[in-house]
């Protein structure tokens, strides 16, 4: 699992080259520039064993809203 801005994303989904995504490691902010349906329809189901990737990602979308907020 990795991090992707969200115009690249929407790149690759207009390229019908989009990766699964985690909806629940998704900033709600990425709906800005990508359609809900686009990520429901890459939507991952499973995390496996890379839970610790997408907690290194969960990690760093909540220190960039802390700072948002701050």
């Amino acid at each position: 699992a990795w991090c992707l801005r969200a115009s690249r994303y929407q790149e690759a989904a207009e390229a019908g080259l989009a990766p699964n995504v985690y909806l629940a490691s998704t900033d709600e902010a990425a709906l800005r520039t990508i359609p809900k349906a686009t990520l429901d329809a890459h939507a991952a189901h499973e995390v496996r064993s890379r839970g610790r990737d997408v907690a290194a990602c969960v990690a760093l979308r909540t220190a960039k809203q802390a700072q948002r907020s701050a």
